[in-house]
């Protein structure tokens, strides 16, 4: 049995735990994000759960949607389109197939802006009962500007005040809070890989869909590295690791990917063809003692491996053909 909105349901633990008395039921509950969370759940259903996390399309579902054979550049145009007109499933309904770069963007843009409006007005402002609505706005643009930027609550606080925008810490906290609720946004913890213990500082976040950066800032530029961080951030999720940003000593690893079958390491780089920034990347990884899997992800379509550590094309390894 499936129940949709089952939020809007009070006592809906009653009706739950009710249908397995009929014995041979399997329930599956949905709901609106920021409404029903897997904690409201277990203290109103009497059984065991599964939580299935659900994310918008990978890349590599992505690239299944499009019937023309895909060639090497046709990968990186569709990765572009993928950060631009969104990877939401519904987004590929205003694209005019077979081209990779012809879309009704005036209707993908109402689509998105849509969307865009039930999570925040309708989920996050009903269930916070949040008065300032232009704030929470300020709020989410700004984060979606610093995706995969290291910050804190205080750094977030004083940057929008700084720029006329006055906020206080806890209600910063607050905001953010409910736009993790909502899986609009994603908390990656700092993780101290050598001393094995996480820090309470300078955690990065992650925006749930590229396309709505651009719905929310327009073509405002972004390091587009970060932006592929972001993207490799989701699909680590999407395969089942639980992810954090590493630190060994004084250098950063940008994940560490705690899965069923051990922990691994990735660095993520737009390129590493300049000597300076693959000393870098590599670096990070020589850091760390143990002999867990590292990786680097990057766009360059040249593979090798150094020190033992896998150098592989990101756009490949989204689509499956590590």
């Amino acid at each position: 049995m499936f129940l949709d909105e089952i939020q809007v349901v009070e006592e809906f633990g009653q009706v739950v735990n009710s249908l397995y008395l009929k014995g041979n039921v399997d329930v599956y509950l949905t709901g609106s994000n920021s409404k029903v969370q897997s904690k409201d759940i277990a203290g109103k259903v009497e059984r065991e759960y599964v939580t299935i996390p659900m994310f918008p399309l990978s890349f590599k579902e992505y690239l299944s949607a499009w019937e023309k054979p895909i060639s090497q550049g046709g990968y990186d145009d569709l990765y572009d389109n993928y950060l631009t007109y969104s990877s939401f499933p519904n987004a590929l309904s205003f694209r005019n197939a077979p081209a990779y770069d012809s879309w009704d963007k005036a209707a993908l843009r109402k689509y998105l802006n849509d969307l865009y409006e039930k999570i925040v007005l309708k989920d996050i402002i009903e269930n916070k009962k949040i008065s300032d609505v232009s704030r929470l706005e300020s709020v989410i643009k700004f984060m979606a500007d610093n995706i995969s930027k290291e910050t804190s609550i205080n750094n977030i606080a004083n940057a929008m005040t700084s720029s006329g925008r006055k906020i206080d810490n806890k209600t910063v906290e607050s905001y953010i809070e409910a736009f993790c609720d909502s899986f609009v946004l994603y908390k990656a913890n700092r993780y101290d890989v050598k001393g094995k213990e996480f820090l309470k500082t300078q955690n990065k976040y992650y925006l749930v869909d590229l396309g709505l950066r651009y719905l929310l800032l327009g073509d405002k530029k972004t390091d587009s590295g970060k932006m592929l961080e972001n993207v490799v951030y989701l699909e680590l999720l999407r395969r089942g690791y639980n992810v954090h940003i590493g630190k060994v000593g004084s250098k950063e690893v940008d994940f560490v990917a705690e899965g069923a079958n051990g922990t691994e390491y990735y660095q993520v780089s737009e390129t590493i063809r300049s000597k300076d920034t693959f000393a870098r990347e590599v670096a990070s990884l020589d850091a760390i003692g143990d002999h867990n899997p590292k990786f680097i992800l990057t766009r360059d379509y040249e593979t090798a491996s150094h020190n033992g550590i896998k150098i592989q094309n990101v756009l490949k390894w989204l689509a499956g053909q590590e």
